[in-house]
């Protein structure tokens, strides 16, 4: 399991309950598989925000920037 979740992302304990429950047949709340991650020792990591609509002055100082 810890190598696959090396290389799958899930935002979420349902989802890896999901994974689990698939694989093995076993059920796991979401508390349960919240606890089972902290003792495999992982951790939450909130994801960033990334903005929807870029800012066009912003990005052509960026280039002005970037090429000198």
């Amino acid at each position: 399991m810890d190598e696959y979740l090396q290389k799958n992302l899930h935002l979420t304990a349902k989802s890896v309950a999901a994974y689990i429950k698939e694989r093995w047949q076993v059920r796991y709340s979401e508390r349960g598989v919240t606890a089972l991650l902290h003792r495999l020792g992982y951790v939450y990591k909130k994801p960033k925000l990334i903005p929807g609509k870029a800012n066009a002055k912003a990005q052509l100082e960026f280039l002005r920037n970037i090429n000198n």
